[in-house]
């Protein structure tokens, strides 16, 4: 076998013949049905899909457990491998990312010298399959661990996925979307056409047949390439083998790729589309240097000096499919800073703030006409490479005078990849009632990474009051996201024993968020599992306290969720623990009601 192991999970929904040939590790994640569990490809395809179509039964996925990860990682190691590749799904869809670098931290202490190295890919089923292949391929051509990692990241980057869904019931029953967007499709007979790219998935058309929806994928995967090199193409499917072969040979009369692969959807991933979706994998060509004649000419200095600048930005946020351009110019002390911090907390962007990065480039600033010459020389050529690189930029840019503007949009003529420019000066912040005149409700609904979330009316019950001995139970979501509550609130943190649910609105009045848990959801948890949950979200709730936020965290028997996070009006549900979700949701909501001013 090649010397760098390559370990991923069974929702890469890799074809067999490919995984065997490169000797893919594969992690299977876990199905269940009732409380029954089954490892992902334990049941045939035939009795897996009686049983989901059976509304009897409810389904449900859980991540591996660590020891699963790490049992991949022994063989890698006796079967000859001197370090591992271990390639997940986007963190942004499961625990399994969290899993497998829970193992890797178990290997460093049972496999001493043995370096295992996990990268969340930030994509789903062939998505991530296609990093999975890149990645193997180049361990099998002998790569080391760091080209092979790089070979995964770079197939990563510019893999994207569409697919239309035959139904919502599946999504509805596993907790992705509400059941009332089920009805509303059943009713009109609309497909959802969805898209994932860059670890999101947005809906981009609906459709009444399959037929159109191979066309308007077909046309979407056209639309959203931008080179004219063969792709690499998968087509994906779940119990739909005959639709599959008719959209390959569209796909290969149309798009002519350089590589096609057909490969049906594992359980873990049907779960949630339901039989019948058709879908595209497909990696885009790497992103085109500038044309001849455009690249603008680089002295050593400037060289240095972006290089310089982009290692002061730190970690930079993963590629986008489109990524955005936003310019923040105004003087000292008109709100940019703090609207750049707040657009950065919601939205995964790297940014460029001016002053900061005169500081990285020159030891003692002087501000004279010269250095602010040569500093905004150096952001339009960082903000050249990053943009084709498809990195998401934010450019906070004090003082920025007429002389420096030219020089950025001669750039943006020229960039394709930008898809908006916005220039805020500090009247506009003004007008929008400085900070905190922000849509909070939008920003948040728009800056939350995760599908599940829903979004509640007002309870009709209103805001009143309870009296004392009065109970309330007719909320319109469970847990309750708002309505009548008791004059008093619960202290925020840890909560061994429940919170009553009428106090807990009261919390979420005042701004707060709301953590709630069930061990006997959506199948009851031994003791040790429960009181590994409970640790595990009272760390994250304990950290966010830390950080100056107000959590309460509660048991809750009467609700179908593992884990429920709650913000006035807000809910989302899930079974699989997820630190990061969590946090997410904490810094997402948390004050974004402000009823009583308490925020």
């Amino acid at each position: 076998m090649p010397r760098i192991a390559i370990v991923t999970d069974s929702s890469a929904c890799l074809p067999t013949e490919l995984a065997e040939r490169y000797n893919v590790r594969i992690v299977p994640l876990s199905l269940l049905f009732d409380g029954t569990v089954f490892r992902d490809g334990e049941l045939s395809q035939d009795e897996f899909y009686a049983r989901l179509r059976d509304p009897e039964q409810r389904a449900t996925t859980a991540a591996p457990a660590p020891g699963e990860f790490l049992e991949a990682f022994r063989a890698a190691r006796a079967a000859g491998a001197s370090a591992v590749l271990c390639l997940t799904l986007s963190s942004r869809y499961s625990g399994t990312h969290s899993s497998a670098i829970n193992a890797a931290d178990l290997a460093v202490r049972e496999l001493p010298g043995f370096e295992v190295r996990v990268i969340d890919t930030g994509g789903i089923a062939m998505a991530h399959g296609l990093a999975v292949l890149d990645a193997a391929k180049g361990a099998a051509a002998g790569g080391t661990l760091d080209e092979t990692a790089a070979a995964a990241c770079r197939a990563a980057a510019g893999a994207n996925l569409v697919g239309v869904l035959k139904t919502t019931r599946y999504l509805a029953r596993s907790g992705r979307v509400p059941w009332i967007v089920h009805f509303v499709t059943s009713l009109l007979r609309i497909k959802p056409i969805i898209a994932a790219s860059a670890g999101k998935t947005r809906a981009v058309g609906r459709v009444r047949t399959m037929t159109k929806g191979m066309e308007r994928m077909i046309d979407f995967v056209r639309r959203n390439t931008a080179s004219d090199r063969p792709l690499r193409v998968a087509v994906m499917h779940a119990d739909a083998s005959g639709q599959a072969q008719v959209l390959a040979e569209r796909v290969r009369d149309t798009l002519a790729p350089a590589e096609l692969l057909i490969t049906e959807f594992t359980g873990v991933m049907a779960v949630h589309t339901g039989p019948g979706f058709l879908g595209l994998a497909w990696q885009a060509p790497e992103p085109a240097r500038f044309p001849e004649g455009v690249a603008m000419r680089r002295t050593s200095l400037l060289a240095r000096d972006v290089v310089t600048l982009e290692g002061a930005l730190g970690e930079l946020p993963p590629p986008a499919e489109d990524p955005p351009l936003i310019v923040l110019s105004g003087l000292p002390g008109s709100g940019k800073s703090y609207l750049a911090r707040e657009i950065a907390r919601r939205y995964p962007i790297a940014v460029l703030e001016s002053d900061a990065l005169r500081k990285a480039l020159v030891e003692r600033p002087s501000y004279s006409q010269r250095e602010s010459a040569r500093l905004f020389a150096v952001c339009h050529a960082l903000l050249e490479r990053l943009l084709l690189r498809r990195i998401p930029v934010l450019f906070d840019a004090t003082n920025l005078k007429e002389i420096h503007r030219r020089r950025r949009r001669t750039f943006l003529a020229v960039i394709a990849v930008v898809v908006g420019v916005l220039v805020v000066a500090a009247a506009v912040f003004a007008l929008l009632g400085g900070k905190r005149g922000l849509d909070k409700e939008a920003a948040a609904v728009q800056g939350y990474p995760y599908p599940s979330l829903q979004m509640f009316p007002p309870d009709p019950g209103g805001r009143r009051h309870l009296a004392v001995g009065e109970s309330y139970d007719n909320y319109n979501s469970n847990p309750p996201t708002s309505g009548p509550h008791t004059i008093g609130t619960a202290e925020p943190g840890v909560h061994d024993e429940p919170v009553p649910k009428q106090m807990a609105v009261h919390n979420m009045e005042h701004g707060q968020v709301v953590v709630w848990y069930n061990c006997n959801a959506p199948q009851p948890l031994d003791a040790d599992a429960c009181n590994t949950l409970k640790q595990s979200l009272a760390a994250v709730v304990t950290e966010a306290n830390n950080r100056g936020k107000r959590v309460v965290m509660t048991p809750y028997s009467a609700m179908d969720y593992r884990i429920a996070l709650t913000a006035w009006q807000f809910l989302d549900g899930f079974d699989e623990f997820d630190a990061q979700r969590v946090r997410t949701f904490i810094d997402t909501f948390y004050c974004h009601a402000n009823l009583e001013g308490f925020c």
